[in-house]
């Protein structure tokens, strides 16, 4: 069954998307996930290999150099669950990591930090890691082989 990311990201536990897809600007999602008490803005977006419709990669982020433990968990956790919603079958490759990035922080490494755990790719940013718009960001991707996820756009 194809899945659309809005779709996966309105199913997410403790996820409010506030922004759907539009032109001009550099995410296609924006949603807030509460950690705690704490509400934290999240942008995403997804892509696929080459002129594929299939979904293979996302990226998550926050509008701040360094993230805050609330902010890595919020990151982690969209990411996390992005990634099972769209490659189940490929999502135990990634398991032993979540807990890892949630617990330790990023700021420890500069630039930025991969990652690969069978076929899956997870990269996270330190600082000077991700510049979106050329703001300096503190995000995290996950990326899977492009003919075995089940979210198309």
């Amino acid at each position: 069954m194809a899945l659309t990311p809005d779709r996966v990201l309105r199913g997410l536990p403790g996820v409010t998307v506030t922004e759907a897809p539009v032109s001009g600007r550099n995410h296609s999602f924006a949603v807030y996930r509460r950690v705690g008490t704490s509400p934290v803005r999240v942008l995403i977006t997804p892509g696929a290999a080459g002129n594929s419709s299939t979904i293979n990669t996302v990226l998550v982020y926050v509008e701040a150099p360094s993230a805050t433990a609330f902010q890595r968990q919020a990151l982690v956790e969209v990411a996390r669950g992005f990634f099972q919603a769209c490659a189940p079958q490929m999502a135990v490759q990634a398991a032993p990591l979540w807990t890892e990035l949630t617990r330790t922080s990023w700021a420890a490494a500069r630039g930025w930090q991969n990652r690969v755990l069978g076929s899956v790719r997870v990269g996270w940013s330190g600082p000077e890691g991700l510049t979106v718009a050329g703001t300096e960001a503190s995000g995290l991707s996950v990326e899977w082989p492009g003919d075995s996820g089940r979210c198309v756009f």
